[in-house]
């Protein structure tokens, strides 16, 4: 985990702190900052597997463990990309597990863009 990533981790404190830091991380464009407002023992993400390049992307553009993205390559493999729909089996596969919350889930679409969700 990078140095940015253990400071912003450390976030913690109530459901209402969390969302404000990840509202404000969303404002600034601060993306470590986001990417701390989940719990730093358990490093879960939810990505929209498009295709396992960008599962990959996001793995190195943040620094995650394979493990963090287990449940959306694991989604992609049994069901391939369905579109829109892929990132909602993800999260219903991280809900059946009970993975540990908050969770950041992202999602992706045509051109460069992309969509971010904190669930608390």
């Amino acid at each position: 985990m990078s140095k940015a990533r253990q400071r912003h981790a450390t976030l913690g404190g109530s459901p209402d702190d969390i969302e404000a830091a990840f509202y404000e991380a969303l404002q600034t464009g601060d993306l470590e900052k986001l990417m701390g407002c989940w719990a730093d023992e358990d490093d879960i993400v939810c990505i929209h597997p498009g295709g396992p390049r960008i599962v990959t992307a996001v793995e190195e553009a943040l620094g995650l463990d394979t493990s963090a993205t287990a449940a959306s390559r694991a989604i992609l493999d049994e069901y391939g990309n369905m579109s829109s729909p892929t990132i909602l089996f993800v999260i219903d596969r991280l809900r059946r597990g009970n993975a540990p919350r908050p969770c950041v889930a992202i999602g992706f679409g045509p051109g460069l863009n992309a969509e971010v969700a904190l669930f608390l």
